[in-house]
């Protein structure tokens, strides 16, 4: 803070205007402090920009009363373009044909707002555009709902955890292998 408020704040006017008139230097002094203070709201959100912009998930704002993505931490998620990824029901298509009921069914709960309480993450496949299968675990958050409780902005969180399940179906059939040997 102290090189933006260098630029900003103009501490010999201060130190004259207080010899001169108690009332003056109050009021500079909380103009001084509301300088301050949105300096320090700027640096905030640029860290928390930052945060998310560099986080290893992808995250959305998605807009549902108009079904608009009104903010995308990525340039792309799984080779789609944010272009691509802004078309209505775009990765719908390339939601694993095994895992499409039940993302369905997860989304029309939230969407109808019968979800109570929080929101349970749901892992599913996505068609990676080079053509291979990405395990995504997805979390969603309500960030506002419309007067009638229903949702109208949603918080979405995608993390790839491919490497995971892999991980889960080889020490799966490692199990199974041993419980054959041992029967």
């Amino acid at each position: 803070t102290s090189s933006l408020c260098s630029s900003v704040c103009q501490w010999p006017m201060i130190r004259y205007l207080m010899i001169k008139s108690g009332r003056v230097a109050t009021m500079v002094k909380n103009t001084f402090e509301k300088q301050k203070a949105e300096i320090a709201i700027m640096e905030n959100e640029e860290k928390l920009k930052s945060f998310i912009n560099n986080s290893p998930d992808t995250i959305y704002l998605l807009n549902l009363a108009d079904h608009t993505t009104e903010y995308f931490n990525k340039d792309e998620f799984l080779g789609y373009s944010l272009a691509e990824l802004n078309q209505e029901q775009s990765l719908l298509k390339a939601i694993h044909p095994d895992d499409s009921q039940i993302v369905h069914t997860h989304w029309q709960q939230i969407i109808s707002g019968n979800e109570q309480g929080e929101i349970l993450p749901v892992d599913y496949r996505i068609q990676h555009k080079n053509g291979d299968w990405v395990w995504i675990h997805q979390r969603v958050t309500v960030l506002t709902k419309t007067e009638q409780g229903v949702p109208s902005q949603l918080v979405v969180t995608l993390s790839d955890i491919t490497e995971r399940k892999l991980t889960e179906q080889t020490l799966e059939e490692a199990r199974n292998a041993l419980e054959q040997r041992v029967k």
